[in-house]
This record gives structure tokens, C-alpha cells and sequence, in this order.
């Protein structure tokens, strides 16, 4: 499957690896079933509380004037959760100097 859609082939070692650590762990449940990726996403934003990092939807002109919409993230929110975050503005990741 990761052949067909022309994945790295990397991506099939990490699969793997993520499977195998997933049915170690204490939490897996055979009977569990895995999300989808969208349903995956916004559990995930949900529960970090971060769908304000969400792309939305900006109409572009291209050069031969066709008109197309493209996800766009908001920079702004991106840099303020980044430095509002405690975990990555800690002393231990900034550089010496």
C-alpha cells in the first residue's frame, strides 16, 4: 500500500515502529478501533486546545489569472503560541550567549 501511493519507504519502518510501541503499551485495547485522520486531528486539537493553529481558506490569483483557494496558516497565532508555550520557552532550549 505504501507502494502504491509512492510513500517513503521509510514511512513503512515508522509504521511499524509505531504499531509495535502502540500494542506494548499499557493502553492498547485489541478491540479499539484507530481513528481516521480527520477525526484523529480534531480530537487532537481539541484536546491540546490548539484548532486556533488551523490553516483557513485564502483565494489566490495565479499568473494566468485563474483564481484558486489555498490553505494559508495564521503566522501571527503560530508565533504566539509558540512563545506563550512554557514547554518550549524554557531556559534549557535557548542557545548559550
Amino acid at each position: 500500500m505504501i507502494n502504491i501511493h509512492k510513500a517513503p519507504i521509510k514511512l513503512y519502518d515508522d509504521i511499524v515502529h509505531l504499531l509495535n510501541e502502540y500494542m506494548s503499551s499499557e493502553n492498547f485495547d485489541k478491540y479499539a478501533r484507530l481513528k481516521c485522520r480527520k477525526s484523529f486531528i480534531k480530537s487532537n486539537e481539541a484536546t491540546y486546545n490548539v484548532t486556533h493553529l488551523r490553516p483557513g481558506p485564502v483565494s489566490v490569483m495565479l499568473t494566468d489569472e485563474t483564481a484558486v483557494t489555498v490553505p494559508v496558516f495564521d503566522a501571527k497565532s503560530m508565533i504566539l503560541d509558540l512563545v506563550t508555550n512554557p514547554d518550549t520557552m524554557n531556559e534549557n532550549n535557548f542557545a548559550p550567549g
